[in-house]
């Protein structure tokens, strides 16, 4: 197996402190070494939904990672949507408690504190803008720039150089991190 591809691109996906043993980011190598047949059931899962065939591309990955925080987004600015009663794209205190009347303790709970979240400057009226700036909040909370240098580092596991990574491959460098 050839790490050299996986070091090639480690300068660029991650910041020096981050770097750990054998050039994963610390967390990836400790998820690797406590369950690398769990880690190897993800990839797989990844490749098989956002890949064609039997391998995934960066462009294919970017695209995966996109969806994530575009669903992380839509979470948070669905609920909020659907309490602008009146469709002016801003919700009112008054709105919202009006939307949470018709929902279960559980989801009336998280609406208040999804508003209260986006209600930056705290007057009561949450606009378009706070929940698009919440919503991006959500995103990055999602998928953070940590786990963004995690997911890229798989493109490191393309032994063979083709811009494509399979399975077969990530479980080759796999075995070489934990023996």
């Amino acid at each position: 197996m050839r790490l050299a591809p996986l070091m090639m691109i480690l300068p660029l996906v991650m910041p020096l402190s981050a770097r750990a043993e054998g050039g994963l980011p610390p967390r990836l190598m400790q998820v690797i070494k406590a369950d690398s047949a769990a880690y190897l059931q993800d990839v797989a899962a990844l490749i098989a939904s956002a890949g064609s065939g039997d391998a995934i591309t960066s462009d294919q990955l970017a695209v995966s990672i996109a969806l994530k925080r575009a669903k992380a987004r839509v979470a948070v600015v669905a609920p909020l949507m659907a309490a602008d009663l009146n469709g002016d794209g801003a919700v009112t205190r008054e709105e919202m408690l009006g939307a949470a009347q018709a929902l279960k303790a559980e989801a009336r709970v998280r609406l208040d504190r999804d508003f209260g979240a986006a209600d930056a400057d705290g007057d009561g009226l949450v606009t378009a803008a706070e929940i698009a700036s919440r919503a991006e909040e959500a995103a990055l909370s999602a998928y953070g720039p940590a786990r963004l240098a995690e997911v890229k580092v798989l493109m490191g596991f393309d032994a063979d150089a083709d811009g494509r990574v399979t399975l077969d491959e990530v479980r080759s460098g796999v075995q070489a991190l934990v023996s």
